[in-house]
C-alpha cells in the first residue's frame, strides 16, 4: 500500500497542521493566528524568490568571500575552491566519463552559491534545495542541478550527488583536523565526527 507521504510527493496541498496544548477554546483566534504567520512566510518567501531570480545563481558564487568557514581555513569561496581541485581527483577515482566530469565540475563550483541568496539567508534549512531550483532556473543541466540539492543529503541517490559530498566533506574534514579541531571524547564543536555518516552506505 502506497503511503500519504509518496501518494502527496509531487502535490502542495492547499492545508497545514497545527499543534496545541489544552482544550478547544478559541480555536477560531488561534488558527486564524497561524494563518497570519504563514501568509507573512509566504509573502516573504516570494519576495526572496523574486529578488534572486534576477540573477543567475552563479552570479551569487563570488559572495561566498565574505562568509567565513572556518578562521584558520578562509571564506566559504575558498572552501569551494578547494572543493573543485577535489572534484578533479575525485573524478578519476569514480571513473566518471568526460561529461560526467564536467557535470561535477558545474555542480561543485555552484554547490555553495545558494548560501547567499536571501531565500537561503532567510531560511536556512533550504540550502541546496534552492540551489538546485536556481541552477534550474538558471539554464543548467537537470544532472548538475539534482547533484547540488543532493550534496547536502545524508545518503544522496547519483554518482554525481556522491561526488559533490565528499568534496565538500573531505574538505571539511582535512581541514578542521589540520586546523586542530579533531573531535575528542569529550567534545567535537564542528561535528566531525557526523561528517562521514551516508557517504559509505548503500
Amino acid at each position: 500500500m502506497q503511503s500519504v507521504e509518496a501518494q502527496h510527493a509531487a502535490t502542495l496541498l492547499p492545508h497545514f497542521i497545527a499543534i496545541r496544548n489544552g482544550d478547544d477554546i478559541g480555536i477560531d483566534l488561534v488558527r486564524q493566528g497561524n494563518e497570519h504567520v504563514l501568509n507573512a512566510r509566504f509573502a516573504d518567501a516570494n519576495f526572496f524568490v523574486r529578488e534572486d531570480l534576477k540573477h543567475k545563481l552563479e552570479e551569487f558564487r563570488p559572495k561566498l568571500s565574505g562568509l567565513i568557514f572556518q578562521t584558520k581555513l578562509g571564506s566559504l569561496l575558498d572552501k569551494s575552491e578547494r572543493m573543485l581541485k577535489l572534484s578533479e581527483e575525485l573524478a578519476s577515482m569514480l571513473s566518471l566519463n568526460a561529461v560526467e566530469a564536467s557535470d561535477l565540475q558545474r555542480a561543485v563550483y555552484l554547490a555553495k552559491a545558494d548560501l547567499v541568496t536571501h531565500m537561503v539567508t532567510e531560511m536556512t534549512s533550504l540550502q541546496g534545495i534552492i540551489g538546485r531550483e536556481y541552477a534550474l532556473r538558471s539554464g543548467d543541466k537537470p544532472e548538475v542541478a539534482d547533484a547540488i540539492g543532493e550534496g547536502y543529503q545524508p545518503v544522496p541517490k547519483s554518482k554525481l550527488g556522491v561526488a559533490v559530498a565528499l568534496a565538500d566533506r573531505i574538505d571539511s574534514l582535512v581541514g578542521l583536523f589540520a586546523a586542530g579541531l579533531a573531535p575528542t571524547g569529550a567534545k567535537d564543536p564542528s561535528v566531525c565526527a557526523a561528517l562521514p555518516l551516508g557517504l559509505s552506505s548503500p
